[in-house]
């Protein structure tokens, strides 16, 4: 009897159908990684979009995805892929890319997945492009410090006020 067969069939094809739904419409990129070999299993169609390099480039190189990491950040995010495969810990890191003549401010989170012996065997994350966040908070501090500065003019010029209207008191 086949029925029981078709209907796992079935039941497997709708589960991809849902799993790529998920991660093929959402705006981060969710990526799963072999942590023996160190290759990637899965990187989402995102990746193309944020990191401007083809997906299949990463699967013949893992470490191609440092390409447009900054120099300054690229030993970062390597020392945390390896921290979540070497001592299975989560990682939680923000770093930039250097994209069409921009700089993209990316948060990157891994986390291990452990198999039924206790043994690392997958790691699994998801990144979001968090420059718009980044600008934001920027702007915020750079009006924080307008707001600090126009602040101590008005302060200055109370004072100086109180001092000429003294002043004028005395005369």
């Amino acid at each position: 009897d086949i029925t029981d067969r078709k209907a796992m069939e079935m039941a497997l094809l709708e589960s991809e159908w849902k799993f790529r739904q998920l991660v093929e419409n959402i705006h981060e990129i969710f990526w799963i990684r072999d942590a023996q070999t160190q290759r990637f299993l899965y990187i989402s169609p995102t990746f193309e979009d944020v990191f401007k390099l083809p997906v299949a480039a990463v699967y013949a190189d893992p470490l191609a995805y440092l390409g447009p990491v900054l120099p300054e950040d690229a030993d970062t995010v390597h020392q945390s892929h390896m921290a979540q495969v070497e001592l299975g810990k989560r990682t939680d890191i923000t770093y930039r890319l250097q994209v069409e003549d921009q700089i993209r401010w990316i948060r990157s989170r891994g986390f291990p997945i452990v198999d039924d012996n206790g043994n690392i065997s997958r790691i699994v994350g998801i990144a979001e492009d968090v420059s718009a966040v980044h600008e934001a908070e920027s702007k915020r501090k750079k009006l924080e410090a307008q707001l600090m500065h126009t602040q101590k003019i008005e302060a200055i010029g109370t004072l100086a006020g109180g001092i000429a209207h003294d002043f004028n008191n005395i005369l």
